[in-house]
Parts: C-alpha cells; sequence; structure tokens
C-alpha cells in the first residue's frame, strides 16, 4: 500500500466496487453552528500510531476513472453504522469525469498497515455541484463502508469524530491533519498543522499556512480535539496554494448547512 499516487498531482489494497451517488441539495449557508457530538471508542485497539496523531484519522486508498490507483486521507465520523468517513468530493468523484471505485479505508494507518487493517468501500456521495461542475465550495463528501470481518466498527475501535456545520472562516485553535504522500513526504503516517484559519476575500473559503502535500486533501480540519481519538472537525482539506511571499497554505469551504445536509443522507 506504498505506491499510491497523492490525489493532488500504484499499489493498493482491493475493496469490493463501490456503488454511488449524489446528491443536489443546496441549502443557504446558515450563520448558527450545528453541531454533532463526538463518540468515544467502546473497544481496545492496539496503536502503532506517532505521538500525537489521532487513531480516527486514516488513509483512504481508491481507483480512479483512468485506473491508475490513488491516495486521500479522511476521518471516522459519527453515524449509526459506526462507519462513515468524512472526506474530500474530489477523493470520490473526478470531477467531469467519473466516480472514483475500490475504496478502501485504513483508520490510524502507520508505515503500511493499521491496528485493525482496513474497510472497504460501500456508498460514496458527493454533490452534483462539484460532479458537474467542480465547484470547490462543493469539495466535500462521505463515505459508508461494509463491516468489517471481525464485525466491529470503525467507530467502536476508534471513536467517530463530532462536526460542526457553519463553524466560520475565521477560528484560532484549528488543528489539520492527513497523509502527505507527494514529496517531501511519504504518505507512511500522519502529519498536523496547527493555528489560525483566515477568511479568503470575496469567497466562502478559508484557509491556514500548512506545508502539507498531495494525499492530505480530505483530511479533517479540527476546531476542537477532545483527545488522541476525537474531536469537533468543521471543514477537510480542499486544496493548497502559496502566497506572494511563497509560503505554503491549505484551503477549504467550511461545512454548511448543505454538507449536513449530505451528512444527513449518508447516515443511514
Amino acid at each position: 500500500m506504498r505506491s499510491a499516487i497523492p490525489i493532488e498531482d500504484s499499489l493498493v489494497e482491493r475493496g469490493a466496487s463501490t456503488r454511488s451517488h449524489t446528491t443536489t441539495t443546496k441549502s443557504a449557508n446558515g450563520r448558527s453552528p450545528i453541531v454533532v457530538n463526538p463518540v468515544e471508542p467502546t473497544e481496545s485497539a492496539t496503536s502503532n500510531e506517532p505521538p500525537q496523531a489521532m487513531s480516527s484519522v486514516g488513509k483512504l486508498f481508491f481507483d480512479g476513472p483512468d485506473g491508475n490507483s490513488y491516495v486521500c486521507s479522511g476521518a471516522v465520523v459519527t453515524s449509526r453504522s459506526g462507519n462513515l468517513v468524512h472526506t474530500a468530493g474530489h477523493c470520490v468523484y473526478e470531477a467531469k469525469k467519473g466516480w472514483m471505485k475500490n475504496f478502501f479505508f485504513v483508520p490510524s494507518y502507520t508505515d503500511g498497515t493499521g491496528p485493525h487493517g482496513g474497510w472497504n468501500g460501500d456508498i460514496a456521495s458527493t454533490f452534483t455541484a462539484w460532479a458537474d461542475d467542480e465547484d470547490y465550495s462543493h469539495d466535500q463528501a462521505f463515505i459508508s463502508f461494509y463491516p468489517h470481518t471481525e464485525g466491529i466498527s470503525m467507530q467502536q475501535y476508534f471513536g467517530g469524530n463530532g462536526l460542526m456545520f457553519n463553524g466560520g472562516t475565521s477560528r484560532t485553535g484549528v488543528t489539520i491533519y492527513g497523509y502527505p504522500a507527494a514529496d517531501p513526504y511519504h504518505g507512511n503516517i500522519q502529519y498536523y498543522c496547527s493555528g489560525e484559519t483566515s477568511w479568503v476575500w470575496f469567497t466562502s473559503d478559508t484557509r491556514m499556512g500548512c506545508p502539507m502535500t498531495g494525499g492530505s486533501s480530505g483530511g479533517p480540519w479540527y476546531a476542537s480535539l477532545t483527545d488522541d481519538h476525537v474531536g469537533m472537525i468543521y471543514a477537510v482539506t480542499s486544496r493548497g496554494g502559496k502566497n506572494i511571499f511563497g509560503t505554503p497554505y491549505l484551503i477549504t469551504t467550511p461545512d454548511g448547512n448543505d454538507v449536513y445536509d449530505l451528512y444527513n443522507s449518508a447516515n443511514t
């Protein structure tokens, strides 16, 4: 599982063919935060993760419409099934081209493995605004996964992160996690950036200084951390860039009412 291509710019565990659907829900952005509370793990899991890693964050493997294998990042979120992952829209659908497939998610991935292996993808959900128009304000997705062979969910092992919708574009104390795999990174362990975000003028986007590269797409932006298992996610990494001084940053649109509707649709 070391040679898959970072999605930004191939070996991968093969899962079941993934069924997929888009949603056309487009609610107006609200101003009052909507919160889904996190859930702590209930089962013990042997950890091989590096210090300061989040056990509910993992590496996502999949195949693209071109037949190549790619990687992104994602995080387990609170759900009825216990097997729901939040990631970026471009990690499940290549805009104007087609669905990714054969999703395989490894929570707490470290150096080629995870403490309880991985989960095969079932249904991926994103927005038609992303799929048809490559609208980066709708670059969000959820993937549900089949139950593990052991019969224990990701949420039971690793916890389910909470979700905050309408969390705003300017925040302090934000932590971003991901598995950057493009140079100078190798994609074998989690990395994180901490700091404050700023509004990108005349857009609905927010950004934060962070040098993580391709492969970190879909990684969670935490408004707060509960412990080393879960926290409160309010966005996922969409893309990156550099300012006029050459300082790298990551950029995203915080989850809003439309992502809340997408979550409710996926949380079955």
